[in-house]
C-alpha cells in the first residue's frame, strides 16, 4: 500500500504507518500522484487534502479514475463548493460524509 501526503508531513505519516510506501507531493508532482493512483487497486482521497486550487485540481483528476474510491473529509468539502456533483466522477464507491460524528 501507498500513502500521498504533502511533502512536508510524509515523515510523521510514515512514522505512524511504516508498512506503507510514502510518496511526497509538491509542487510538480501531480504527475507521479496520477502515476500512482492508475496502479492503486482502491483510492482514498480527502483527509489532509486541503482547500488549495492544487487540492481541487488533484481531486477532480483522480475522481476521474475508474476504480473503487472513498472521498471523504477535504475531498467532500471541495465537491461540495461545486454547483453540481461532477458528471465525470468515475469511481466506484461512495462519500463519507460522518454522520454520527
Amino acid at each position: 500500500m501507498q500513502i500521498a501526503v504533502p511533502r512536508q508531513i510524509l515523515a510523521a505519516a510514515i512514522s505512524i504507518t511504516p508498512e506503507l510506501i510514502g510518496l511526497g507531493l509538491g509542487k510538480g508532482s501531480d504527475r507521479k500522484l496520477m502515476d500512482a493512483a492508475a496502479q492503486a487497486s482502491a483510492l482514498v482521497v480527502g483527509p489532509g487534502l486541503g482547500q488549495s486550487p492544487q487540492a481541487r485540481r488533484r481531486l477532480l483528476a483522480l475522481v476521474r479514475l475508474e476504480m473503487p474510491m472513498v472521498v471523504d473529509a477535504d475531498g467532500l468539502n471541495l465537491l461540495s463548493q461545486r454547483n453540481r456533483w461532477p458528471g465525470f466522477f468515475q469511481g466506484a464507491g461512495g462519500a463519507d460524509p460522518a454522520s454520527g460524528k
